[in-house]
């Protein structure tokens, strides 16, 4: 068995320099036990823990390791931008309280020069994707199925730049176009599970953050991701390229 998940990295990491691929330039794989720093296991942009106790309460039991728990007032800081209104995947895995009420910001990007957003958020125990512009409101919105059930849901969001799908352990949960045309990007403000207001901050568990720029995650990418846990790093090369194959167990 160990010889032939050996092969089946091997060959995924061929696959993985093919053109077009999506490539991994930040994760967060979230093993620390102590401090506020969360290590990117890509490149060097670590990023920082604010609005945390200090007591090293927030590093709890994950998929595989550890896990980061996250409540009001809690924010990630991202050294650099992971995105920019490209074609992009972020993937990550979320553990949300039964019956999650409000609105929590999971990922945003906005560019303040034209009024430009595109969010990833918690409503109410779905998911939703959604696009918008200054002077015309939101063009474009995708909802899902609830994932606030005290469970592990693997969730990823493509951005293919006109096109916005989302995935609910590793099955196409909804999808919608909008006019790309109408957005810019370029050097936007960027944050994942963080937002300026404490009201909005989600409360849960979030393991295995990664983004991919380029080309948005295929069908099977995304089912792979889906059944393995994305430790230890890195998966630079996607196609879980250098990902150790390690199958998720039940929490």
């Amino acid at each position: 068995m160990k010889k032939l998940l050996l092969l089946l990295v091997v060959s995924l990491v061929f696959l993985g320099t093919a053109a077009n691929a999506a490539i991994a330039n930040v994760e967060y794989n979230f093993d620390e036990t102590s401090g506020l720093v969360a290590a990117d296991g890509v490149a060097s942009n670590d990023a920082t823990l604010s609005g945390f106790a200090g007591d090293d309460s927030q590093w709890v039991d994950g998929l595989v390791g550890n896990a980061l728990s996250m409540g009001a007032g809690n924010n990630l800081v991202f050294p650099t931008s992971s995105t920019a209104g490209q074609k992009y995947s972020i993937s990550f895995y979320m553990k949300a309280p039964d019956n999650a009420s409000g609105i929590t910001k999971l990922y945003g990007e906005y560019n303040a020069a034209n009024g430009s957003n595109m969010e990833i958020g918690l409503y109410w125990g779905t998911i939703k994707f959604y696009q918008g512009s200054s002077g015309w409101g939101f063009a474009q919105e995708v909802l899902t199925g609830t994932v606030a059930d005290n469970e592990w849901h693997h969730i990823v969001a493509s951005n293919d730049f006109g096109q916005m799908s989302v995935y609910i352990d590793g099955v196409l949960s909804n999808s919608g176009s909008y006019d790309a045309s109408a957005t810019s990007y370029v050097t936007p403000d960027i944050n994942y599970f963080s937002h300026p207001n404490a009201a909005y901050s989600y409360n849960g568990l979030v393991d295995g953050l990664t983004t991919y720029n380029g080309a948005v995650l295929t069908t099977g990418e995304i089912a792979d991701l889906a059944a393995v846990v994305p430790e230890p790093a890195t998966m630079a090369l996607l196609g879980l390229g250098s990902l150790l194959l390690r199958r998720k167990k039940n929490i």
